[in-house]
Protein backbone atom coordinates (compact mmCIF):
# COMPACT_ATOMS: atom_id res chain seq x y z
CA UNK A 1 0.00 0.00 0.00
CA UNK A 2 1.43 3.50 -0.60
CA UNK A 3 1.90 6.11 1.71
CA UNK A 4 -0.10 8.87 0.43
CA UNK A 5 1.58 11.23 2.52
CA UNK A 6 4.70 10.72 -0.45
CA UNK A 7 2.33 11.72 -3.21
CA UNK A 8 2.85 14.85 -5.27
CA UNK A 9 0.16 16.50 -6.51
CA UNK A 10 -1.14 15.86 -9.99
CA UNK A 11 -2.55 18.36 -12.80
CA UNK A 12 -4.68 16.23 -15.38
CA UNK A 13 -5.08 18.82 -18.43
CA UNK A 14 -7.41 18.28 -20.99
CA UNK A 15 -8.24 19.96 -24.00
CA UNK A 16 -11.22 20.38 -26.03
CA UNK A 17 -13.05 21.73 -28.82
CA UNK A 18 -16.74 21.02 -29.39
CA UNK A 19 -16.98 17.63 -27.50
CA UNK A 20 -20.24 17.50 -25.93
CA UNK A 21 -20.38 13.68 -27.50
CA UNK A 22 -17.61 12.87 -24.86
CA UNK A 23 -16.34 15.61 -22.39
CA UNK A 24 -19.08 14.51 -19.58
CA UNK A 25 -18.05 10.60 -20.00
CA UNK A 26 -14.47 11.72 -19.90
CA UNK A 27 -14.69 13.95 -16.40
CA UNK A 28 -16.54 11.10 -14.71
CA UNK A 29 -13.59 8.68 -15.34
CA UNK A 30 -11.43 11.37 -14.16
CA UNK A 31 -13.88 11.80 -10.85
CA UNK A 32 -13.00 7.70 -10.15
CA UNK A 33 -9.32 7.88 -10.28
CA UNK A 34 -7.92 5.68 -7.28
CA UNK A 35 -5.65 8.63 -6.64
CA UNK A 36 -6.54 10.81 -3.71
CA UNK A 37 -8.78 14.01 -4.83
CA UNK A 38 -7.10 15.88 -2.57
CA UNK A 39 -3.90 15.77 -4.31
CA UNK A 40 -5.62 15.99 -7.84
CA UNK A 41 -6.46 18.92 -9.40
CA UNK A 42 -8.50 18.81 -13.28
CA UNK A 43 -8.39 21.20 -15.50
CA UNK A 44 -10.24 21.37 -19.19
CA UNK A 45 -9.12 24.57 -21.35
CA UNK A 46 -11.62 24.92 -23.94
CA UNK A 47 -10.69 25.75 -27.38
CA UNK A 48 -13.28 27.91 -28.86
CA UNK A 49 -16.06 25.47 -28.93
CA UNK A 50 -19.47 26.47 -30.06
CA UNK A 51 -21.20 23.37 -28.30
CA UNK A 52 -23.05 23.28 -25.15
CA UNK A 53 -19.01 21.77 -24.07
CA UNK A 54 -18.52 24.39 -21.47
CA UNK A 55 -22.17 24.26 -20.17
CA UNK A 56 -21.10 20.22 -19.14
CA UNK A 57 -18.09 21.44 -17.54
CA UNK A 58 -19.55 23.88 -15.16
CA UNK A 59 -22.57 20.89 -14.59
CA UNK A 60 -19.76 19.00 -12.73
CA UNK A 61 -18.36 21.96 -10.92
CA UNK A 62 -15.35 22.44 -12.68
CA UNK A 63 -14.14 25.54 -13.94
CA UNK A 64 -12.04 25.73 -17.45
CA UNK A 65 -10.00 28.01 -19.02
CA UNK A 66 -9.96 29.62 -22.59
CA UNK A 67 -7.39 29.11 -25.18
CA UNK A 68 -7.46 31.99 -28.02
CA UNK A 69 -5.83 30.18 -30.20
CA UNK A 70 -7.43 26.95 -31.83
CA UNK A 71 -5.14 24.05 -31.25
CA UNK A 72 -4.10 21.35 -29.25
CA UNK A 73 -0.78 22.78 -28.28
CA UNK A 74 -2.15 26.28 -26.94
CA UNK A 75 -4.51 24.88 -24.93
CA UNK A 76 -2.13 22.82 -23.15
CA UNK A 77 0.09 25.23 -22.65
CA UNK A 78 -2.92 27.37 -21.44
CA UNK A 79 -3.08 24.02 -18.69
CA UNK A 80 0.66 23.79 -17.89
CA UNK A 81 1.27 27.55 -17.24
CA UNK A 82 -1.82 27.39 -14.13
CA UNK A 83 -0.71 23.55 -13.19
CA UNK A 84 0.02 23.48 -9.45
CA UNK A 85 1.19 19.82 -9.85
CA UNK A 86 4.37 18.82 -9.50
CA UNK A 87 3.91 15.81 -11.92
CA UNK A 88 1.10 17.06 -15.04
CA UNK A 89 -0.87 14.33 -16.89
CA UNK A 90 -2.40 15.15 -20.31
CA UNK A 91 -5.04 13.24 -21.93
CA UNK A 92 -7.79 14.19 -24.96
CA UNK A 93 -11.31 14.65 -24.37
CA UNK A 94 -12.24 11.73 -26.28
CA UNK A 95 -9.99 9.12 -24.00
CA UNK A 96 -11.74 7.38 -21.38
CA UNK A 97 -9.28 6.79 -17.77
CA UNK A 98 -8.32 3.72 -16.31
CA UNK A 99 -9.16 4.19 -12.77
CA UNK A 100 -5.76 3.68 -11.83
CA UNK A 101 -4.14 5.84 -14.71
CA UNK A 102 -3.01 8.75 -12.55
CA UNK A 103 -1.94 6.34 -9.59
CA UNK A 104 0.57 4.13 -12.23
CA UNK A 105 1.68 7.76 -14.36
CA UNK A 106 3.22 9.16 -10.54
CA UNK A 107 4.61 5.68 -9.66
CA UNK A 108 6.55 5.89 -13.14
CA UNK A 109 8.30 9.18 -12.26
CA UNK A 110 8.69 8.46 -8.91
CA UNK A 111 10.80 5.25 -9.68
CA UNK A 112 12.47 6.89 -12.37
CA UNK A 113 13.60 9.77 -10.20
CA UNK A 114 15.63 7.41 -8.18
CA UNK A 115 16.58 4.58 -10.63
CA UNK A 116 16.63 6.75 -13.53
CA UNK A 117 16.44 10.59 -13.51
CA UNK A 118 16.96 11.20 -17.30
CA UNK A 119 13.35 10.26 -17.96
CA UNK A 120 11.17 13.17 -17.94
CA UNK A 121 8.42 11.47 -19.88
CA UNK A 122 5.66 8.85 -19.09
CA UNK A 123 3.74 7.09 -22.42
CA UNK A 124 0.87 5.02 -21.18
CA UNK A 125 -1.22 2.18 -22.88
CA UNK A 126 -3.90 3.28 -25.40
CA UNK A 127 -6.62 0.76 -26.57
CA UNK A 128 -9.93 1.89 -28.58
CA UNK A 129 -12.77 1.84 -26.45
CA UNK A 130 -15.74 1.31 -29.42
CA UNK A 131 -16.42 -2.28 -30.35
CA UNK A 132 -17.57 -1.83 -34.22
CA UNK A 133 -15.52 -3.31 -37.38
CA UNK A 134 -14.52 0.19 -38.15
CA UNK A 135 -13.65 1.52 -35.09
CA UNK A 136 -11.61 -2.00 -34.34
CA UNK A 137 -9.84 -1.31 -37.63
CA UNK A 138 -9.03 2.39 -36.53
CA UNK A 139 -7.56 1.14 -32.88
CA UNK A 140 -5.22 -1.31 -34.91
CA UNK A 141 -3.87 1.25 -37.27
CA UNK A 142 -3.81 4.01 -34.21
CA UNK A 143 -2.63 2.56 -31.08
CA UNK A 144 -1.47 -1.41 -32.38
CA UNK A 145 2.09 -0.21 -30.82
CA UNK A 146 0.67 1.29 -27.94
CA UNK A 147 -1.96 -1.77 -26.58
CA UNK A 148 -2.19 -2.01 -22.98
CA UNK A 149 -0.91 -5.49 -23.14
CA UNK A 150 2.46 -4.86 -24.67
CA UNK A 151 5.76 -4.46 -22.61
CA UNK A 152 6.98 -1.65 -21.03
CA UNK A 153 10.36 0.26 -22.71
CA UNK A 154 11.96 3.32 -23.44
CA UNK A 155 10.68 4.64 -26.56
CA UNK A 156 11.20 7.53 -28.76
CA UNK A 157 8.06 9.79 -29.16
CA UNK A 158 4.65 9.45 -27.69
CA UNK A 159 1.18 11.22 -28.32
CA UNK A 160 -0.50 13.25 -25.96
CA UNK A 161 -3.80 11.24 -25.77
CA UNK A 162 -2.03 9.99 -22.58
CA UNK A 163 1.00 11.28 -21.65
CA UNK A 164 2.51 12.55 -18.18
CA UNK A 165 5.64 14.82 -17.70
CA UNK A 166 7.49 16.17 -14.20
CA UNK A 167 6.56 19.75 -13.85
CA UNK A 168 10.26 20.90 -14.08
CA UNK A 169 10.04 19.91 -17.56
CA UNK A 170 7.94 23.55 -17.63
CA UNK A 171 9.89 25.30 -15.41
CA UNK A 172 13.01 24.99 -17.90
CA UNK A 173 10.75 26.37 -20.42
CA UNK A 174 9.02 23.01 -22.27
CA UNK A 175 5.81 23.78 -24.04
CA UNK A 176 3.93 22.93 -26.95
CA UNK A 177 4.56 24.61 -30.30
CA UNK A 178 1.29 26.83 -30.68
CA UNK A 179 2.14 27.35 -34.09
CA UNK A 180 1.77 23.70 -35.03
CA UNK A 181 -2.19 22.89 -35.50
CA UNK A 182 -0.97 18.93 -34.83
CA UNK A 183 1.94 16.70 -34.72
CA UNK A 184 2.81 18.73 -31.65
CA UNK A 185 3.41 16.07 -29.36
CA UNK A 186 6.15 14.55 -31.83
CA UNK A 187 7.80 17.88 -31.92
CA UNK A 188 7.69 18.09 -27.84
CA UNK A 189 8.70 14.91 -27.19
CA UNK A 190 11.89 15.32 -30.35
CA UNK A 191 13.17 18.57 -28.04
CA UNK A 192 12.95 16.66 -25.05
CA UNK A 193 14.83 13.55 -26.00
CA UNK A 194 17.46 16.04 -28.37
CA UNK A 195 18.24 17.37 -25.12
CA UNK A 196 19.37 14.29 -23.57
CA UNK A 197 16.05 13.14 -21.94
CA UNK A 198 14.29 9.51 -21.97
CA UNK A 199 10.33 9.05 -22.95
CA UNK A 200 9.15 5.55 -20.89
CA UNK A 201 5.88 3.57 -21.97
CA UNK A 202 4.44 2.40 -18.99
CA UNK A 203 1.20 0.34 -20.57
CA UNK A 204 -0.58 0.14 -16.95
CA UNK A 205 -1.35 3.76 -17.43
CA UNK A 206 -3.56 3.48 -19.84
CA UNK A 207 -7.00 5.06 -21.08
CA UNK A 208 -9.47 4.10 -23.43
CA UNK A 209 -10.13 6.25 -26.96
CA UNK A 210 -13.21 6.86 -28.77
CA UNK A 211 -12.15 5.60 -32.24
CA UNK A 212 -14.23 6.47 -35.69
CA UNK A 213 -16.74 3.77 -36.21
CA UNK A 214 -17.73 4.50 -39.96
CA UNK A 215 -15.50 3.64 -43.01
CA UNK A 216 -15.81 7.37 -44.35
CA UNK A 217 -14.37 8.31 -40.33
CA UNK A 218 -11.87 5.58 -40.61
CA UNK A 219 -10.15 6.06 -44.14
CA UNK A 220 -10.27 9.94 -43.37
CA UNK A 221 -8.04 9.92 -40.18
CA UNK A 222 -5.05 9.50 -42.20
CA UNK A 223 -5.58 13.04 -43.57
CA UNK A 224 -5.32 14.75 -40.22
CA UNK A 225 -2.13 12.35 -39.68
CA UNK A 226 -1.13 13.75 -43.29
CA UNK A 227 -1.63 17.24 -42.37
CA UNK A 228 0.80 16.86 -39.44
CA UNK A 229 3.24 15.58 -41.31
CA UNK A 230 2.93 18.58 -43.68
CA UNK A 231 3.35 21.11 -40.90
CA UNK A 232 6.09 19.35 -39.34
CA UNK A 233 8.00 19.83 -42.49
CA UNK A 234 7.17 23.62 -43.44
CA UNK A 235 8.87 24.31 -40.17
CA UNK A 236 11.77 21.70 -40.83
CA UNK A 237 11.01 19.67 -37.34
CA UNK A 238 11.20 16.62 -39.73
CA UNK A 239 14.07 15.65 -42.02
CA UNK A 240 13.64 15.64 -45.94
CA UNK A 241 16.14 14.60 -48.72
CA UNK A 242 16.51 15.25 -52.46
CA UNK A 243 15.38 12.24 -54.18
CA UNK A 244 14.39 10.85 -57.29
CA UNK A 245 10.49 9.67 -57.19
CA UNK A 246 11.56 6.34 -57.78
CA UNK A 247 13.71 6.91 -54.62
CA UNK A 248 10.77 7.83 -52.57
CA UNK A 249 8.87 5.86 -53.99
CA UNK A 250 10.77 2.92 -52.76
CA UNK A 251 11.22 4.51 -49.36
CA UNK A 252 7.28 5.09 -49.16
CA UNK A 253 6.97 1.30 -50.16
CA UNK A 254 8.90 0.16 -47.65
CA UNK A 255 7.54 2.19 -45.05
CA UNK A 256 4.21 1.13 -46.01
CA UNK A 257 4.99 -3.05 -45.58
CA UNK A 258 7.02 -1.43 -42.02
CA UNK A 259 3.64 -0.18 -40.98
CA UNK A 260 1.21 -3.21 -41.57
CA UNK A 261 4.48 -5.97 -40.67
CA UNK A 262 4.04 -3.55 -37.05
CA UNK A 263 0.48 -3.95 -36.39
CA UNK A 264 0.72 -7.35 -37.41
CA UNK A 265 3.76 -7.85 -35.13
CA UNK A 266 2.10 -5.75 -32.15
CA UNK A 267 -0.75 -7.51 -32.41
CA UNK A 268 0.77 -11.15 -32.09
CA UNK A 269 2.69 -9.54 -28.97
CA UNK A 270 -0.47 -8.33 -27.51
CA UNK A 271 -2.35 -11.84 -28.21
CA UNK A 272 -4.61 -10.11 -30.56
CA UNK A 273 -4.90 -12.44 -33.05
CA UNK A 274 -7.72 -11.28 -34.41
CA UNK A 275 -6.33 -8.82 -36.16
CA UNK A 276 -6.45 -11.04 -39.55
CA UNK A 277 -10.09 -10.37 -39.76
CA UNK A 278 -9.31 -6.48 -40.46
CA UNK A 279 -6.31 -7.29 -42.18
CA UNK A 280 -7.57 -6.06 -46.14
CA UNK A 281 -8.68 -2.92 -44.90
CA UNK A 282 -5.61 -2.39 -42.54
CA UNK A 283 -3.60 -2.65 -45.65
CA UNK A 284 -5.93 -0.50 -47.93
CA UNK A 285 -5.33 2.46 -44.86
CA UNK A 286 -2.00 2.40 -44.67
CA UNK A 287 -1.21 2.24 -48.13
CA UNK A 288 -3.23 5.77 -48.69
CA UNK A 289 -1.89 6.64 -45.67
CA UNK A 290 1.96 6.12 -47.10
CA UNK A 291 0.85 7.29 -50.82
CA UNK A 292 -0.35 11.05 -49.45
CA UNK A 293 3.23 11.05 -46.88
CA UNK A 294 4.67 9.87 -50.25
CA UNK A 295 2.96 12.98 -51.73
CA UNK A 296 3.81 15.55 -48.95
CA UNK A 297 7.58 14.59 -49.82
CA UNK A 298 7.33 15.04 -53.16
CA UNK A 299 5.77 18.41 -52.61
CA UNK A 300 8.48 19.09 -50.36
CA UNK A 301 11.60 18.09 -52.09
CA UNK A 302 10.84 19.73 -55.99
CA UNK A 303 14.79 19.96 -56.44
CA UNK A 304 15.73 17.91 -58.55
CA UNK A 305 19.46 18.21 -57.60
CA UNK A 306 20.21 14.73 -55.75
CA UNK A 307 22.64 14.78 -52.97
CA UNK A 308 25.25 12.07 -53.02
CA UNK A 309 24.20 9.07 -50.16
CA UNK A 310 20.53 11.09 -49.52
CA UNK A 311 18.62 8.00 -50.23
CA UNK A 312 19.94 5.44 -47.96
CA UNK A 313 20.77 8.36 -45.33
CA UNK A 314 16.92 9.39 -45.73
CA UNK A 315 16.30 5.80 -45.66
CA UNK A 316 18.39 5.02 -42.13
CA UNK A 317 16.61 8.30 -40.29
CA UNK A 318 12.98 7.50 -41.44
CA UNK A 319 13.39 4.17 -39.76
CA UNK A 320 15.22 4.80 -36.73
CA UNK A 321 12.46 7.53 -36.20
CA UNK A 322 9.49 5.11 -36.47
CA UNK A 323 10.79 2.76 -34.28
Amino acid sequence: MVNTFILPRVSVIVPVFNGELFIGNCIEHLFRQSYPKEKTEIIIVDNGSTDKTRDIIQSYGLKFLFASKRNPGAARNEGMRVATGGVLVFIDADCLADKNLILCHVMAHMYFEVVNPRVKIIGGGIKGYNTNYWAICDDFCSWSALHPSLSPKIAVSHPTANLSIRQKLVDTGYFFDEELSSGEDYDFCKRVTRDGYQIYFEPRAFISHINRTSFAKFMSHVKDWTQSERQLRQKGITMTAKLSIVEWGLVYGAVFMEKVLGILYNSVRAKRFHVIFFLPFIIMREFFHSFLLFMVELHYNEDKNREKGAFFNYFRQKFNRNS
